[in-house]
């Protein structure tokens, strides 16, 4: 396994399935609305997440996702993310 795959297996493993059939199609159907129209990678964009979620975790807020699951939304800086608690991306809007 090289690193870039390293890096992309460890990237799907990071969203949650949320409503979507499993996580890497939740994954790839946010990174096409969000990170792709704004030239990021599918790399850069679950790593900008990650890292927004480690910056900003303690100025979100708990909600309920669609599937009534416990979650915490971020809003800083003209970004929006929905989080598990543990930091697996549900959402996330650079």
């Amino acid at each position: 396994m090289t690193s870039r795959t390293r890096g992309i297996s460890s990237a799907i493993s990071r969203p949650v399935k949320a409503t979507f059939s499993n996580p890497a199609q939740s994954a790839a159907y946010h990174w096409r609305r969000h990170g792709a129209p704004k030239g990021m990678t599918f790399l850069q964009y679950t790593q900008d997440a990650t890292a927004f979620f480690k910056t900003h975790r303690h100025d979100g807020r708990a909600v309920v996702d669609l599937s009534g699951n416990p979650a915490l939304l971020i809003e800083q800086e003209g970004r929006r993310g929905l989080f598990t608690k543990e930091g697996k991306i549900i959402y996330y809007q650079p």
